[in-house]
């Protein structure tokens, strides 16, 4: 919620519909803009999480290439080896999927939580009213845009294709049901956003105590953030790997994941626990980064959207 646009219990008046979609818009914008700026370490990242599958490949003779050492290697290697351009491979249909996953969700988010205050009579919601709304708003995401995400990480291994390519290539030689591999670690990473927008409203509220303002400065939003998504990442990364590993199979190998708990357990006997968080310095500097800059972006954005949304609607209505 904004500082500006907050729902209370004298508030009866806000339109939810208009209040949800500001939030969205704002998100979307937020969204992107942070992808943008922090994709090459979400291709570094990939590139970690499904190198034990590169080195699978390699002993039967498909690829050669010699797995990466570390984020730092990865990096160093990719623009040495391929291009530098290879680490914005896939960025299209990133953009694409942010915009979408950041609507989707900001949109259910803010409506869902609009209604819930507004029924409930409250200025706030309980830790436990937070997490349902941000999770129900989280699967409608992963459903609606898991197809964007997974031909995303296709082009982040392979850019020959292009979007659409990949795409048509996923649904040829897999079926529709290629485009939702992974869905129910997505599922599960629902958790994600539930255990970071809880941890910035809390940590928020928290700050508002101690310094006694209600309105919170551009650094104080930007270092809440970058806390709430590093408590989230560290704790959901690991179905971030598996998602990624089952993600990048096209269902013509001999040595795939039959399913989520296939690979869980051989990730565990061929890489042993530390291996469920490979690539994460990389992906941890991408998402806390990231999501604290969204949360600046969007704080700052969704005031003036909400207004502009509140004025057309008005301006209709005189007209």
């Amino acid at each position: 919620m904004s500082e500006k646009v907050h729902i209370t219990q004298n508030s009866g008046s806000v339109d939810h519909t208009v209040e949800a979609l500001g939030h969205a818009m704002a998100g979307g914008v937020a969204g992107m803009a942070t992808i943008a700026l922090t994709y090459p370490f979400s291709t570094v990242s990939t590139r970690l999480q499904v190198q034990q599958k590169k080195q699978q490949q390699k002993q039967q003779g498909e690829i050669q290439a010699v797995p990466y050492k570390n984020s730092i290697d990865a990096f160093k290697r990719i623009i040495k080896e391929e291009h530098w351009t290879t680490l914005y491979s896939g960025l299209k249909s990133a953009l694409i999927g942010i915009g979408a996953s950041s609507f989707v969700y900001y949109y259910w988010y803010s409506l869902l939580k609009s209604i819930s205050l507004k029924v409930k009579n409250k200025s706030e919601l309980g830790t436990l009213e937070n997490i349902v709304i941000a999770a129900l708003a989280g699967c409608a995401n992963v459903l609606t845009t898991l197809p964007i995400w997974v031909v995303n990480t296709r082009l982040q291994l392979n850019s020959d294709k292009g979007i659409v390519g990949q795409f048509k290539h996923i649904v040829k030689n897999e079926g529709y049901g290629g485009l939702y591999k992974g869905l129910i670690p997505a599922l599960i990473l629902v958790s994600n956003p539930s255990v970071q927008f809880v941890s910035y409203e809390k940590l928020r509220s928290l700050w508002r105590k101690q310094t006694g303002r209600s309105k919170l400065g551009g650094l104080e939003i930007f270092v809440l953030g970058a806390i709430a998504k590093l408590i989230a990442g560290v704790v959901t990364y690991p179905y971030l790997l598996v998602k990624s590993r089952l993600q990048t199979q096209n269902g013509q190998g001999n040595n795939e994941y039959k399913g989520t708990l296939d690979a869980i357990f051989r990730i565990l006997k061929t890489d042993g626990f530390l291996g469920f968080f490979k690539g994460m310095p990389s992906k941890m500097v991408q998402t806390v980064l990231g999501a604290a800059f969204m949360f600046l972006v969007k704080e700052k954005v969704v005031t003036y959207t909400v207004a502009i949304l509140f004025y057309l609607k008005n301006y209709k209505k005189r007209v």
